[in-house]
Formats: structure tokens, C-alpha cells, sequence
């Protein structure tokens, strides 16, 4: 998913082209299109990454088949608004960030930069951590994101 998300942000005039065009919209409006996308996804990606969704789930949470069913369905849906802060609200973090996020603790990060060496952010993998990537991206001189789970990090020791 992380090597797909790549390809889909890679492109900073992209990027920009998507926020002018999905940013005039009304939120409501952009949470309905998010569904409409997430149900496309859930038919469309049934074979493949679909699969592993799906056996990933059915081993871990025990659930019945429609309840497997609306728990994948969320996790699409999760995977289309998390695109969509990452294209669109990402560029109007000026305007929307006070609002949608609260990060804690940012004059510790603040006041090492402080000290001309630069600073390690580690973060758990809960919430949505990449908008908190991308509102650090933004505002911050970053160097690399890490994380386990991506296959360009290699084995985690």
C-alpha cells in the first residue's frame, strides 16, 4: 500500500493540480465521493491486494461475514480519505490545520531544531499518522519517513 501511495503523491504539480480541483467542493460532498470510491474499491479490489485484505482480517479479528465485509469496506473508505488529506487538504493546512489537528508536543521538536542538529520524530503507527507526516513535511525540513511495514525499508532489527 505505502509503495502505491508513492506512486499516487509523487508528483508535487499533481498534487497541487488535484488540491485546485477536489478543494472547491464542500466537505460533505468530498465524504460522499469518499464513499462512492471506498464501494468502487471494495468490487473493484476483490482479487490481489482485495485478498489479502480480506485473509489479513478473517485470521485476526474473528468477525462473521458481514461484519468482515463492513470492517473492509471502512478500511477502504480509510484508505480514500486518507488520499484525500494527502492531495487536497495537505495544501490547505494553513486554513483547515488549526481545525483538524492537534499535535502534541511540537515545542519539543521546536526547541531541538533549536539546537542545530536536527531531530528524530518517532511516531506509533495509530491515527492518522500520515497527515501528521505531511503537516510536519510542510512545516518542517524533513529528511526520510521510515516505517516496518514498507518493503523499501528493509527488515526492521
Amino acid at each position: 500500500m505505502y509503495d502505491w501511495i508513492g506512486r499516487i503523491t509523487s508528483s508535487d504539480k499533481t498534487l497541487k493540480r488535484w488540491a485546485r480541483v477536489c478543494g472547491w467542493s464542500p466537505e460533505f460532498v468530498m465524504l460522499w465521493a469518499f464513499k462512492a470510491a471506498a464501494l468502487l474499491l471494495f468490487v473493484v479490489a476483490r482479487q490481489g491486494v482485495g485478498n489479502r485484505v480480506q485473509r489479513n482480517m478473517r485470521d485476526l479479528l474473528k468477525l462473521t461475514d458481514a461484519e468482515l465485509r463492513r470492517k473492509i469496506f471502512r478500511f477502504y473508505e480509510n484508505v480514500v480519505i486518507a488520499l484525500y488529506e494527502i492531495l487536497v487538504d495537505s495544501y490547505r493546512l494553513d486554513v483547515t490545520g488549526k481545525r483538524r489537528l492537534q499535535a502534541e508536543g511540537e515545542e519539543h521538536l521546536v526547541q531541538a531544531l533549536r539546537l542545530g542538529r536536527g531531530a528524530i520524530v518517532y511516531t506509533p503507527h495509530t491515527g492518522n499518522f500520515f497527515y501528521y507526516y505531511w503537516y510536519l513535511c510542510r512545516n518542517y525540513s524533513c529528511l526520510t519517513v521510515a516505517t516496518g511495514g514498507a518493503r523499501s525499508s528493509g527488515p526492521c532489527i
